[in-house]
């Protein structure tokens, strides 16, 4: 089945932002993930690095620098965002425009990376779509096209000794999931797209992810550590289990 903005492949990754690099970086080879490096952009004040799996998805790690130190400290500490991928932003921007949504913005971000020893930019195409309501804390819906995927996706970087395959299932924190169910049925169909009791519930076709009301997550006891406390769910794992997500930033999930 095709999406109605015809651009969209599914999800491409989840973005999670954390308050100390380095003991994130440690905490995911602890779990059995093979997690790339963190590349820091001193312009923008940022530090990323990603877990990446054979089905295409992954984790995007990110946050602050301050006072010299990576991810000292994050205000939206948690799950911040599920991204959808497009294979073209610019056709995905004209057919979301004709699907009657509104286009916030578009934009190239680049930033660099070590690749055995050689320095490399990881390039992105991405457009946000507006979401109307005012008082949601989600105020927009990121797409995303890869120009440089050879160096997200690296066959050194997606063995994970937990054997992991992808993600399965992303649960976003969202103040008013009931105004995101319009725009995410202009792009992805009704039929993909479910509210029930509040839950806003998207079939991605390679994943599924469910925005809910922060009360509603079953993760209060991360309240203390992460803003957006929320949960990812992987797939492939050896065994089935629940940790948390380095940096108490909510729940991981293993399934077989």
């Amino acid at each position: 089945m095709k999406f109605p903005v015809a651009a969209i492949t599914g999800l491409d990754h989840v973005d999670l932002r954390v308050s100390n690099i380095m003991d994130i970086w440690t905490d995911w080879n602890k779990l059995g993930f093979q997690i790339a490096p963190p590349s820091v952009n001193r312009t923008e004040g940022v530090a990323s690095c990603a877990v990446a799996f054979q089905d295409g998805t992954y984790i995007a790690i990110s946050g602050p620098i301050a006072k010299g130190e990576v991810f000292r400290h994050t205000v939206d500490a948690g799950v911040n965002a599920a991204l959808l991928r497009v294979n073209n932003r610019d056709e995905a921007v004209m057919q979301a425009i004709a699907a009657g949504l509104t286009i916030k913005e578009s934009f190239e971000f680049s930033r660099a990376i070590e690749v055995n020893g050689t320095d490399e930019q990881i390039t992105f195409k991405l457009a946000s779509i507006l979401c109307p309501d005012q008082e949601s804390d989600i105020q927009e819906i990121m797409l995303i096209e890869h120009v440089t995927p050879q160096w997200i996706w690296r066959d050194d970087m997606m063995t994970h000794a937990n054997d992991a395959q992808g993600l399965q299932e992303v649960v976003v924190p969202c103040s008013h999931p009931e105004s995101l169910q319009p725009l995410y049925a202009r792009l992805l169909g009704d039929a993909r797209v479910q509210l029930i009791n509040g839950v806003l519930r998207l079939d991605c076709g390679n994943a599924i992810i469910q925005y809910m009301r922060p009360e509603n997550t079953g993760l209060e006891r991360y309240a203390e550590t992460a803003e957006r406390p929320g949960r990812v769910v992987v797939y492939g794992s050896t065994g089935e289990r629940t940790e948390d997500l380095p940096g108490q930033a909510g729940e991981l999930k293993f399934v077989s």
